[in-house]
């Protein structure tokens, strides 16, 4: 049989035209998914705003080197379980500060309507009223506080954080490191600090940061009470765990009984003003009490500062240290035996012509 070949040519193309279609379906099909864009950060939303529960932790390393070149390095850790509330003040709270040492130096445990808080050696139970999240490290307490501004952000890439889609930015602004000195302290001149911060893609929460900055000029007092200026190399590391998941914070059972130490004095409401912690022997009514404390008596002192500035007391010049509010002024005097525990008397009287 003879196929003219202009009819064998109408034949194919017509088979052709009909597998077009089909192939360009099957080409769009096989094209990758258009990838999401990158979300526009104007702000970093806040950790507390954005989870339920999570477990941070921050390790805080200073290396100094002294004109003599010698060098020491301390590390900090921080460590907090915390998680939302329906009751009392929203949520609870478990924080810990460790500096080398076995068991904490500081533990701070907000549970419900109660608190425990340990210093060192010495612990107290009170109410949670009488703890305030102003007086804990920000990175207890806020840790947003210690993150840099959105603004200030240089975004490198998309990445994954533990299973979890995040996007890396990097920054270098030297004034992140302030947030991590007081106000008061000699903070030497900062030369360069550079940091990264991973954000949650959804949500836009922190997961990670770090940064290291170099520091010179820093201020030092010797043991021979001269000031020396030295380098410093300050690297911090935080990360956020557990994010979202279930875990008990709980009171530690050990303190399940005990009880605050409050001390009755004129011009202070029931239950506002703390023994120490530690402190036993507690006598006296009226406008004069008593106690015993193991801690020294700069430690006492610095412990009044802290608690009367809080209730509103201001103090004045003047030996014994002393505080006043409206026509009240308190004195503590403070007696450190060779042997055994610091004696400490606050005593109350009435001003006869009280500052204005």
């Amino acid at each position: 049989m003879h196929i003219h070949p202009f009819a064998l040519f109408r034949f194919i193309s017509r088979r052709l035209w009909l597998l077009v279609p089909m192939w360009l379906l099957l080409g769009a099909c096989s094209q990758p998914p258009t990838p999401a864009p990158i979300p526009h950060l104007t702000a970093l939303t806040p950790i507390e705003q954005a989870l339920q529960s999570y477990r941070s932790r921050g390790e805080l390393r200073i290396t100094t080197t002294l004109p003599d070149n010698t060098t020491t390095a301390e590390t900090i850790v921080y460590e907090t379980d915390w998680k939302r509330t329906t009751a009392g003040e929203g949520f609870d709270l478990a924080a810990r500060m460790l500096t080398g040492r076995t068991t904490p130096e500081i533990e701070v445990v907000m549970v419900g309507e109660e608190a425990y808080m340990r210093f060192r050696d010495q612990d107290l139970r009170l109410p949670r009223q009488q703890l305030a999240l102003s007086d804990l490290p920000a990175v207890f307490a806020n840790p947003d506080e210690l993150l840099p501004a959105a603004g200030d952000l240089q975004f490198v890439a998309e990445t994954t954080l533990a299973g979890r889609p995040a996007l890396h930015y990097t920054f270098t602004r030297l004034d992140v490191l302030d947030r991590f000195l007081s106000a008061d302290e000699a903070k030497g001149v900062t030369q360069v600090l550079t940091g990264d911060i991973w954000v949650a893609r959804d949500g836009l929460f922190p997961l990670q940061l770090r940064f290291t900055a170099q520091v010179t000029d820093k201020p030092l007092a010797t043991t021979g009470g001269e000031t020396v200026l030295a380098r410093q190399e300050i690297a911090w590391s935080f990360v956020l765990s557990d994010l979202n998941a279930e875990f008990a914070i709980t009171l530690p059972e050990a303190q399940a009984n005990a009880e605050a130490l409050f001390l009755r004095l004129p011009g202070f409401e029931p239950g506002t003003l703390l023994a120490p912690p530690g402190s036993t022997d507690i006598r006296g009514s009226g406008p004069l009490v008593t106690f015993l404390t193991p801690l020294s008596a700069e430690e006492v002192i610095a412990y009044f500062e802290t608690q009367l500035g809080r209730l509103g007391w201001t103090r004045q010049e003047g030996h014994p240290p002393n505080w006043t509010l409206t026509d009240l002024r308190v004195s503590l005097v403070i007696n450190t035996p060779r042997n055994g525990p610091t004696r400490v008397m606050l005593s109350v009287e009435q001003l006869t012509n009280p500052t204005p």
